[in-house]
């Protein structure tokens, strides 16, 4: 729970000596109605009890230092007047059991003298203890009633004090209860050095503690439901106030199941099973159990962790749509040409090839893979287990837009002279032209891989791509600078403003051909895997082509 939390703690409830208040704004009032002698204990355990200090933060600004528990219970102290520094100069700790998972307590013992409170029992020495509520009031035989009297324990007072522990954790608050013992130099010496005196304790009190939710928590709860990701609470905390907490973020809805982690061991494993679908919290959990553990203990970094998951995941397949576009239509280009040429030379140099992979390699991975993180990664279902890196969305582009590029570049080849009103003998300015072609069909076609579904939109959110736009830019200056100052080194020719405009024309009719080939059928073909169909989900074909919705 803390991951869903703030970890800023305030005591709002409490009850000592069987007097309770419920809201923060009554406490002043409720430190009257409490007897003194309770009180006075209670707050003398907080005080020795805690390893919390006062300390100043990077500001310089005063603040408790510890833990957030702890610093909750010392500001409690001080609201109401007391001092800590005071009650522990007054204190000399003789034994410290620091706080331990495995009991869910600390315990103090210090050495009574005439400055510490006194109490009904008083002896050489007094154990003072604090922990998970459940777990001390198991541990006490008596209590101290309203009159200051430590009285036995009775079965209907347990009750009582359980269900004061059930109604704070119904308000998502964390209950910690407060207990004490006084006990003679004989027993005293009897304690062992590891393990707490956690028994025949005298229960002071209850006190209730809040912790907001953080921001942002009801809101990544419910990106994850859209996103088709489960999500169960497993925490150490007491069931109902796991409950409550879930309830209130928004994880535990109608018909989930809220169970113990000793209440899910014992089920059988076909009764696990069985409930493992609806199992929504599972409490009182060691965070050991699981397989792994957040850095930062703040919830909506498994949404940004979800998020940057997918978005990999997304910049890989761009990347891979690219690039094998790019290599099939270079290497087909280039045996083809060679075949088709009396030299048996390639339409593209060598130099050309190695700037045309420049583009497919160096700059594509930069382009593709750095788009920034949006909410739409999380609008989608989750890919299955079993899906193909490469799918059958992904291989239509590729291929289609492969087989377009090797047609223009041949029709170019064949009747560009005509089609430009170059002499059959210009093959220099030709070359040129095909290479202008080829590198501006690959940079409209990087704008048509920035989407790997079938929607339109292919511009959506590029104005925010800033690596994206000038990677493209530098490639379009540089293509620019290659073309007419390359010459020999890149065997080109300068061009025209008019060629240069149909070549840009003629690149730039990748993205209809995208179009065209995201219109076509989704169904796969029967040579392909039907598992691999669709893992975004079933998208219909009529509002793909809403550009509102791309």
């Amino acid at each position: 729970t803390g991951t869903l939390t703030e970890n800023k703690m305030t005591v709002v409830s409490a009850s000592i000596a069987s007097k309770n208040f419920l809201k923060s704004n009554e406490m002043q009032r409720w430190r009257y109605q409490v007897h003194p002698a309770a009180l006075d204990l209670a707050i003398e355990g907080i005080s020795v009890n805690s390893t919390a200090f006062e300390g100043r933060d990077a500001e310089g600004q005063i603040k408790f230092i510890g833990s957030t528990t702890e610093c909750a219970m010392i500001e409690f102290a001080r609201k109401l007047g007391y001092s800590y520094q005071d009650q522990r100069a007054a204190s000399r700790s003789a034994v410290i059991y620091p706080f331990s998972s495995s009991v869910k307590s600390m315990t103090t013992v210090i050495e009574v003298n005439e400055s510490n409170v006194s109490s009904p029992d008083r002896s050489e020495y007094r154990v003072y203890t604090k922990g998970a509520a459940e777990t001390i009031i198991k541990a006490c035989t008596h209590y101290m009633d309203v009159r200051g009297c430590v009285v036995p324990l009775d079965r209907s007072t347990r009750e009582e004090q359980e269900m004061l522990v059930n109604s704070y954790a119904e308000r998502s608050l964390r209950t910690l209860a407060l207990a004490y013992r006084d006990v003679d130099k004989p027993t005293f010496e009897e304690f062992g050095p590891d393990d707490a005196p956690i028994h025949n304790l005298v229960l002071l009190g209850i006190i209730g503690i809040q912790d907001q939710l953080r921001p942002g928590v009801v809101e990544s709860v419910q990106a994850f439901r859209r996103a088709g990701v489960f999500i169960r609470m497993i925490t150490g905390d007491n069931l109902v106030t796991a409950k409550a907490i879930a309830k209130e973020c928004g994880i535990l809805t109608a018909g989930g199941l809220a169970m113990t982690g000793p209440e899910f061991r014992a089920l059988s494993h076909r009764e696990q099973y069985d409930v493992i679908p609806r199992l929504q919290v599972l409490a009182q959990v060691a965070k050991e159990a699981s397989d792994i553990i957040l850095m930062d203990d703040n919830f909506n970094s498994i949404l940004q962790a979800l998020k940057w998951g997918r978005a990999v995941n997304d910049g890989v397949r761009k990347f891979l749509t690219f690039q094998l576009t790019v290599n099939i239509a270079a290497v087909v280009l280039s045996f083809i040409s060679a075949l088709m040429s009396e030299k048996s030379e390639s339409i593209l140099s060598a130099v050309q090839l190695l700037w045309v992979n420049m583009i497919m390699d160096t700059f594509a991975a930069l382009a593709l893979a750095t788009e920034p993180l949006s909410d739409e990664l999380v609008r989608r279902k989750p890919l299955r287990k079993d899906a193909h890196l490469i799918n059958w969305r992904m291989s239509r582009m590729i291929f289609g837009q492969a087989l377009f590029q090797i047609a223009i570049n041949l029709i170019l080849m064949l009747h560009g002279p005509a089609l430009f009103g170059l002499a059959q003998d210009d093959t220099k300015v030709l070359r040129t032209m095909v290479f202008n072609v080829f590198v501006f069909l690959q940079v409209f076609n990087e704008l048509n891989c920035r989407r790997i579904d079938d929607r339109i939109n292919i511009l959506r959110g590029v104005t925010h791509d800033h690596i994206f736009l000038a990677i493209q830019a530098l490639v379009v200056v540089s293509q620019f600078l290659i073309v007419q100052y390359g010459g020999l080194a890149f065997k080109t020719v300068p061009l025209t403003s008019v060629q240069w405009l149909y070549t840009i024309g003629i690149g730039s009719l990748s993205i209809p051909a995208g179009i065209l080939i995201r219109l076509l059928p989704n169904q796969l073909p029967f040579f392909w895997s039907e598992n691999n169909d669709d893992e975004f989900n079933h998208e219909i074909s009529y509002p793909r082509l809403y550009w509102e919705t791309a």
